[in-house]
C-alpha cells in the first residue's frame, strides 16, 4: 500500500495516496516510512496539524534528520505555535541532528600564517575549463 501511495503520489493523486498511506499504516502501525509519507503528503496539501501528527509519529519509530526537517517545514505555518515554541523546536532538531556532526575540538591553527589559498575551478567542459588561485 505504501508503494501504491507514492505511484499516486507521483502523478498527482494526493486523496489517493492518502488513502494507501492509511491503509499501510493500518495493517502495519509500526511502518515508519508509511507515517513519513502520510505525513508529508498531508502537508502539501496545507493540513499541518494532520501532517505534523504524522511525521511525529514515524519519528518515534525511527529518527530521521529529513523527516524531522519536514516537521519543522510544516509547523513553519502552524498557527497553533508561538514565536518561542518554534524556536524551540528548531534548537532541538540543531541539537539532536546538526550538533553532533561538529568537530568536538576545533581544528588547530594552520601552519604558514593565516593566509588561506582559495581555489576555485569552472567547468565549462564543452569549450574550455578555467582554473584560478586566489
Amino acid at each position: 500500500h505504501n508503494g501504491l501511495g507514492v505511484a499516486f503520489e507521483t502523478v498527482g493523486r494526493a486523496d489517493d495516496a492518502q488513502r494507501q498511506y492509511r491503509e499501510a499504516v493500518r495493517l502495519r502501525p509500526g511502518f515508519a516510512d508509511a507515517w513519513g509519507n502520510l505525513g508529508t503528503s498531508l502537508g502539501e496539501q496545507g493540513r499541518g496539524r494532520e501532517a505534523v501528527e504524522a511525521l511525529r509519529h514515524s519519528l518515534s519509530l525511527a529518527p530521521n534528520p529529513l523527516t524531522a526537517g519536514t516537521v519543522l517545514c510544516n509547523l513553519l505555518y502552524s498557527a497553533d505555535l508561538t514565536p518561542q515554541q518554534l524556536r524551540d523546536e528548531h534548537v532541538a532538531w540543531a541539537k539532536q541532528y546538526a550538533d553532533p556532526l561538529y568537530p568536538s575540538d576545533p581544528p588547530a591553527k594552520r601552519a604558514g600564517g593565516d593566509r588561506v589559498r582559495v581555489g576555485y575551478l569552472v567547468g565549462d567542459c564543452r569549450s574550455r575549463a578555467a582554473v584560478g588561485f586566489v
